[in-house]
């Protein structure tokens, strides 16, 4: 008698094998819709690289190439891929005297993306200080609020810069004071 009381009714057992199908449809709707979504992520992100490097001149036929390289330096220092894109940009417009090719230019931003990773910045710093040496390279010369902050974040960066520029650390300060890390300074050090 008391095992018929743990019987489930046949009734029951379709209605369990019903929600575990209604169960799965939904787990299915989720997996397809989160898929979407990293779908439309990446594509947004493609989107946004690709037109950040056409508006820094970097020609049709070389943007796949470059916006790869780009995307594998900023993956591997776990920043902003779109940031690393002004960054390369940024050098491009700085650096056009200066013959450097493409790779040379994500080779730099792949130095100081690694930097910043080394030297225990979070991702959110690493972003804010890659702009910070952005708007550096745009304006030709890293100094006051941007050196500052790339030097906060990326030790390394400042021993690199100390060793090119053949000064102490103090001195590296005073030189930033007075505006004299050029734009050409930074890529010798990097």
């Amino acid at each position: 008698a008391m095992w018929k009381s743990l019987v489930v009714p046949p009734a029951t057992g379709a209605s369990i094998r019903e929600t575990g199908r209604s169960l799965n449809s939904l787990i299915g709707r989720f997996a397809a819709f989160y898929t979407g979504r990293v779908l439309v992520g990446i594509s947004d992100e493609f989107g946004r690289m690709s037109n950040v490097l056409s508006g820094f001149g970097v020609a049709a036929g070389e943007i796949d190439k470059v916006r790869k390289s780009i995307n594998g330096v900023a993956n591997a220092a776990r920043v902003d891929a779109v940031q690393a894109a002004t960054l390369f940009g940024r050098l491009r417009q700085a650096t056009k005297g200066l013959g450097l090719s493409s790779l040379e230019l994500v080779d730099i931003v792949g130095t100081v993306n690694k930097a910043l990773r080394l030297g225990g910045a979070s991702s959110l710093e690493a972003s804010q200080s890659i702009r910070q040496l952005s708007q550096a390279f745009n304006k030709g010369k890293l100094d006051g609020d941007e050196f500052r902050s790339v030097m906060e974040n990326a030790p390394i960066l400042q021993d690199l810069l100390t060793a090119r520029l053949g000064v102490t650390k103090d001195a590296l300060f005073d030189l930033a004071a007075q505006g004299k890390i050029t734009a050409s300074d930074l890529v010798g050090a990097f």
